[in-house]
């Protein structure tokens, strides 16, 4: 691995939150391009390990692999941790569809989703960002990791059920 690949894998470990590219150039002192260079040589020298790098929306984050995910899930069970069915029908919406807003989630679930959407985002599994005069939510890079993804588009059908053309092409066969 080059010194830069080395000094981004690193600071990620060592801050364990999301990073945003801006502040790895930043910190690490390089370009963009050097820093894409560095994302994908990080990418690949994680591939069999039980480490992978999350980047989603300009984030960069260290999680653990999908392939070792159930095996650290186990050490972290706790019965008043899971989600209500309200919440997960949430979760999936937002994942899936997102960045949505709450009237959209509503229009589709039927029924109010706001006390649902605060508790995820209190989780840390969704995130509100105002646009305009409105909030839309989206999935978190603590939601991926959770999940043992890298990426949303890793979810079963997401090409399908984040659609709204094939998802309605799906709903009126």
């Amino acid at each position: 691995m080059t010194p830069l690949t080395q000094q981004l894998e690193a600071i990620l470990f060592v801050t364990g939150d999301p990073m945003s590219e801006a502040e790895a150039t930043r910190l690490l002192k390089c370009s963009g391009p050097e820093l894409a260079d560095a994302i994908a040589e990080l990418r690949e020298h994680l591939a069999d390990t039980g480490v992978a790098l999350v980047t989603t929306d300009g984030q960069l984050q260290l999680t653990t692999a999908s392939n070792v995910a159930t095996i650290i899930s186990s050490l972290h069970v706790d019965a008043d941790s899971e989600l209500s069915t309200t919440a997960a029908e949430t979760l999936a919406l937002v994942a899936y569809r997102g960045p949505v807003t709450r009237s959209e989630v509503d229009a589709i679930r039927g029924v109010d989703s706001s006390r649902a959407l605060r508790q995820l985002a209190l989780r840390g599994l969704v995130e509100r960002t105002r646009v305009g005069s409105h909030y839309t939510y989206q999935a978190t890079v603590g939601f991926l990791r959770q999940m043992g993804l890298t990426h949303l588009s890793e979810l079963p059908e997401y090409k399908t059920l984040s659609s709204p053309e094939a998802l309605q092409e799906l709903l009126d066969t």
